[in-house]
């Protein structure tokens, strides 16, 4: 392999590397706002509740695909150090 694709596989795992720092906080995040949302539920008006459950809809669809997103950048992280290892063996 070349010089730039080595380059490329780099930059590649530096980029999932960061990408999956942010989304572990911010899946903690989501994570925590939703939990403090249901502890607030069983108390909360009808309007207010209808609110809330709206609000966990949509974190519920955000941490699926951050959860998705997570597991296709450690599949490319992966992939990436392994043709980075077969490079710095040949």
């Amino acid at each position: 392999m070349s010089d730039e694709e080595a380059r490329r596989l780099l930059h590649s795992r530096h980029f999932c590397i960061d990408r999956l720092v942010e989304v572990k906080a911010e899946l903690g995040r989501l994570q925590a706002e939703d939990l403090e949302l249901k502890s607030k539920l069983d108390g909360a008006e009808e309007v207010e509740a209808g609110d809330m459950r709206r609000r966990r809809r949509h974190l519920s669809r955000r941490l699926n695909e951050l959860k998705a997103e997570r597991a296709a950048l450690a599949v490319e992280l992966q992939e990436s150090t392994d043709k980075l290892k077969m490079i710095h063996q040949a």
